[in-house]
């Protein structure tokens, strides 16, 4: 009896070891998986303002291309097209740099947003965390 109550604890204890391991590696696996998750909220911020600041010089284009189309009329009044329509072909080109520009972030950004989703989902289900779970 005092064999297999030997055998038992022996039995307990390594389950309890094997136990502690497999939380020991969840938790590093946690950890490597909340860090890439802070780096990808980071990235996305970056991200954000650079589709901002894009949205702002898209603003400032079409102002440059609104007056450009002004001094297009006092040229076509005045002083012929030529250097009028050289101006806007120029404006337009910037136009639609930026808007090539911006559709490309926006692309990156919303792959990036819903790759953050996914990792948030994982790294809650992973630490057991409510899937309600808030943090303030």
């Amino acid at each position: 009896l005092d064999g297999a109550i030997l055998a038992l604890n022996e039995v307990k204890r390594d389950r309890k070891e094997e136990v502690a391991s497999a939380i020991r590696k969840e938790r590093m696996t946690l950890a490597q998986k909340t860090a890439e998750l802070e780096l990808a909220l980071k990235k996305q911020g970056g991200l954000i303002t650079r589709c901002s600041e894009l949205e702002n010089d898209v603003d400032d284009v079409k102002k440059k291309l609104e007056k450009a189309e002004e001094r297009n009329s006092y040229y076509e009044e005045r002083h012929g097209l030529i250097e009028a329509v050289v101006y806007q072909k120029k404006l337009e080109a910037d136009i639609r740099r930026r808007d090539r520009d911006m559709k490309q972030l926006t692309r990156k950004l919303g792959i990036e947003i819903e790759r953050r989703v996914t990792l948030t989902k994982w790294v809650r289900d992973k630490s057991g965390f409510d899937p309600d779970f808030d943090e303030e």
